[in-house]
């Protein structure tokens, strides 16, 4: 039988990323929600783990609705769905 992280599945809504980095971004999400017990930790594990893998400074949002505005590096922006929350990960500008 398959564990939960195998099995979620990212729908990216918007990204610039290079294709390696954003497959880092999904499996860095599934890890996070499969590990941690709230959106707050979740968002917490995301952005250690892509500041010590890419540098600082990320900001890492997961919720279920928000809007935002803000600007960031390019080819360092993602947006996606997955285990009924939207992330939002994007290195400062």
């Amino acid at each position: 039988m398959p564990d939960k992280m195998s099995t979620m599945k990212a729908k990216v809504n918007q990204s610039d990323m290079k294709e390696k980095m954003q497959q880092e971004a999904v499996n860095a999400v599934a890890q996070a929600i499969v590990t941690e017990d709230s959106a707050v930790a979740v968002a917490t594990a995301i952005r250690k783990h892509f500041d010590a893998h890419f540098g600082p400074s990320w900001t890492c949002i997961v919720g279920r609705d928000f809007s935002s505005s803000f600007a960031y590096e390019k080819k360092k922006h993602i947006s996606l769905e997955m285990g009924g929350q939207q992330i939002l990960l994007f290195k400062s500008a």
